[in-house]
């Protein structure tokens, strides 16, 4: 080991001698601010010297204090540090973890991952009780860590879900990341209903009891179909009175949308729509009724696109789009320079001579913007609102309804709430695994209780 001398129980060694382990709870340390703790030691020396323990060669071993011992190495200065004697690994974990949490400069990861860690070293230390219970808790850590029970909690939980899925660990804060875990555990939890339901339908004839919420899950699941309506529609073997249809609209969506790290992305960019769209629609016409209308959502910007792809079809239009005003949006992401967006427009299209049920009315249709609460993981999930009104518009008693690209499976609502002046069959189709859940999941909800559940502020999309 490199000479070192004692000064009030405080070593200084060269920093390049000391070994650090290669498991650290810090595992990022910003340029700027070790070159800033670099000069403040070269003018004022290291205040607080860090931590060590000598191993076997008696070479000092980091326990606490990596940010400076870095900053010692930049400003070419002997690395002050107190020597820990105890060789417990338990210890020096502890005191590694407790130094580190009341650190203000970790990360988010950083922090939740030394929580759980700390958690975890003291029940290893503390063990189990004379009651065969552990004798260290979560209170007794947020105690030590000086928070709330609640947070550390948290803390724990971020922690292990960081651990098992990169997409938690990569949020860049903690908010995003408890976004991110919240959307798991829902979707986790939907899927885990369903499943349920399907293996207690599987055993019918036992005594195994089924829930009327179970019930309805495998009824309407039936009604949505996983995959592509190229592959799904020739299977159904059934013609659409209504359609009501939105697609990827090519116009980026995924890229320049907020972020929102309880959603799901989609595919949106141009050149796949522009390839797509002739195919989507063409299968569609195939499918619909000899008298029949078609709704479709799409990007104003490609106005003269689309109404030349379903003219093309066979569809008749005025190529005058719908206009659906969403109260209360308004993104844009230059508001110094450009007007925020609270519409979207529906191309109205006819495949022979079905006549709206609803005359005369507006080309301008206003419901509230979808919040949070309605989207869940969908980005561009529709208010259940604009699908009734649709219906109201062109279904009649018995018709047949298609979303061959539902989502988050609005039609299905908005359909059951005509069910008893309108009788209304409807299919959707969804090629996302999740989506399709969330679709059953809605069905069974309801559109008042999708509609009703208490609001988030709009998201401005």
């Amino acid at each position: 080991m490199e000479k070192t001398r004692k000064k009030e129980n405080i070593y200084f060694i060269a920093p390049e001698s000391v070994i650090v382990p290669k498991e650290r709870i810090r595992k990022e340390f910003d340029p700027k601010d070790l070159r800033a703790l670099a000069e403040s030691i070269q003018k004022r020396k290291q205040d607080t010297p860090g931590i060590c323990y000598l191993n076997e060669e008696k070479i000092p071993v980091l326990i606490a204090g990596e940010r400076r011992l870095r900053a010692c190495i930049m400003a070419e200065r002997l690395f002050a540090y107190r020597l820990e004697t105890s060789a417990d690994p338990l210890e020096i974990l502890e005191i590694e973890v407790e130094e580190n949490i009341y650190r203000v400069n970790l990360t988010w990861v950083e922090k939740a991952d030394a929580i759980s860690k700390l958690h975890d070293v003291k029940q290893a230390i503390h063990g189990i009780n004379k009651q065969g219970k552990t004798a260290w808790g979560e209170r007794e850590t947020a105690e030590v860590a000086g928070q709330s029970l609640g947070k550390t909690h948290e803390e724990i939980e971020l922690s292990a879900f960081a651990g098992a899925l990169p997409e938690v660990r990569s949020a860049r804060t903690r908010t995003e990341a408890k976004k991110i875990v919240k959307r798991v555990k829902e979707d986790l939890k939907r899927s885990k209903a369903l499943e349920a339901a399907r293996e207690k339908a599987d055993s019918s004839g036992t005594d195994i009891s089924i829930s009327e919420i179970e019930k309805q899950m495998i009824f309407y699941e039936k009604k949505i179909h996983e995959g592509k309506m190229e592959a799904i529609l020739p299977k159904l073997k059934q013609t659409y009175d209504l359609v009501i249809f939105d697609p990827p609209w090519g116009v980026g969506y995924d890229k320049i949308k907020e972020e929102n790290s309880s959603q799901e992305n989609y595919k949106d960019n141009l050149e796949f729509v522009q390839k797509s769209l002739p195919e989507w629609l063409t299968t569609i016409y195939k499918y619909m009724a000899e008298n029949s209308h078609l709704y479709l959502f799409f990007g104003i910007v490609n106005h003269e696109f689309i109404y030349n792809e379903l003219e093309k079809v066979g569809f008749e239009t005025n190529r005058i789009p719908i206009i659906w005003h969403k109260q209360g949006a308004g993104r844009t992401r230059n508001p110094e320079i450009w007007p925020g967006r609270s519409y979207e427009p529906i191309a109205y299209a006819r495949k022979g001579k079905k006549a709206l049920v609803k005359l005369g009315a507006s080309d301008v249709i206003i419901t509230p913007a979808p919040t949070s609460t309605i989207k869940k993981i969908h980005p561009s999930a529709k208010h259940p609102l604009i699908y009734l009104e649709l219906l109201q518009r062109s279904a009649s008693p018995g018709n047949h309804c298609l979303d061959p690209m539902c989502g988050s499976g609005m039609l299905g609502p908005a359909a059951e709430v005509l069910r008893t002046t309108h009788q209304l069959e409807w299919t959707e189709i969804e090629i996302n695994e999740r989506y399709c859940e969330l679709a059953v999941d809605n069905a069974v909800k309801g559109f008042y209780q999708i509609w009703q559940e208490k609001e988030e502020e709009p998201i401005n999309a």
